[in-house]
């Protein structure tokens, strides 16, 4: 007898969002949420393998300043910018620098997420190129 195919909602959303957490922490890119502040609400296993800091160093905190080239800041803000304004970044290049002082080349990709207040939290992934 085939296997029965379970309906997924019968599993919740605790399963759900579990199970997107273990997707999430075990895969080699770099995920990062931030609210409209710019503060870091999420960072994933991969960041930390990929950055350098832990999560619990940088929650609530702004995205590490020294990990951004000067030659970067003027178009990483212009990035964030588009973004919380409702861009989709899918692919861009840029230069990071790790908390040991490596240098990343990085894609990166991102979108806004709008809540019911009308304030954007934001997301990205990153992977090494």
């Amino acid at each position: 007898m085939p296997p029965t195919r379970q309906d997924p909602t019968r599993r919740g959303w605790t399963h759900a969002s579990e199970l997107a957490r273990v997707i999430i922490d075990t895969s080699p890119f770099a995920a990062m949420a931030f609210d409209v502040d710019g503060r870091i609400i999420f960072w994933s296993s991969g960041a930390e393998r990929m950055f350098g800091w832990k999560a619990e160093e940088l929650l609530g905190l702004p995205f590490p300043t020294q990990s951004i080239p000067e030659d970067e800041i003027s178009s990483s803000r212009e990035r964030i910018q588009r973004t919380i304004e409702g861009a989709v970044i899918s692919g861009e290049r840029v230069r990071r620098l790790a908390r040991d002082g490596r240098e990343l080349i990085l894609e990166i990709h991102g979108t806004a997420l709008r809540e019911e207040s009308a304030r954007y939290d934001y997301s990205a992934v990153a992977r090494g190129v």
